[in-house]
């Protein structure tokens, strides 16, 4: 079987409070990777921190509190993944809300937000 090697790449994930992002953050680790998970919700962040250094102990991992609709919080998010475990070269968005509470909100982070 043919498998994703990306020993020694840095993986940038937005959206990684999430199942998908925790899941695709897991996958990466196992191929090698370093992973940055960013998410506007502390506590799926740090729940999802928690489970992959479980997970995989000996991992490189980061975090940083990031909204995708803010271009100065990815400037500062990609800063802060460079500063701890090098330049980003995979970089992955599954940020995203859903819900009818606020379509504006819907529309600026699944639509508009720089990372879209």
């Amino acid at each position: 079987m043919n498998q994703l090697d990306v020993s020694d790449k840095v993986a940038f994930i937005a959206g990684g409070g999430g199942g998908l992002g925790a899941a695709l953050g897991s996958l990466l680790i196992t191929r090698g990777a370093a992973v940055f998970l960013t998410d506007s919700k502390p506590e799926g962040l740090e729940k999802n921190m928690v489970a992959l250094k479980s997970e995989h102990p000996a991992a490189r991992l980061g975090s940083a509190l990031l909204d995708v609709r803010d271009t100065t919080e990815w400037e500062r998010g990609w800063e802060a993944c460079s500063e701890e475990l090098g330049t980003p070269t995979i970089i992955i968005n599954v940020a995203g809300v859903k819900g009818e509470e606020d379509w504006q909100i819907t529309y600026d982070v699944n639509v508009v937000s720089p990372g879209g």
